[in-house]
């Protein structure tokens, strides 16, 4: 991977992070989060589920949850 698409993908990931809601900014900064996220991608490989779902083998870059965070969860 090229330096400058790096440096997108960072860019991309800070913009994303600005953008969200405080509650959410706390949990995706958690240890608890980061682990589980770190262990999820272990699991699937480090693969994009819906890429692998179309024969695309891709590195996954945002594991998404089953239940939506909310403020009151």
């Amino acid at each position: 991977m090229t330096i400058l698409l790096k440096a997108a993908r960072s860019q991309r990931r800070l913009s994303n992070f600005e953008a969200m809601k405080d509650f959410a900014k706390e949990f995706y900064s958690s240890a608890a989060w980061k682990a589980c996220r770190e262990l999820y991608k272990r699991k699937v490989g480090g693969l994009c589920e819906a890429c692998l779902a179309n024969g695309i083998y891709k590195g996954c870059e945002i594991i998404h949850h089953k239940v939506m965070i909310t403020p009151e969860n």
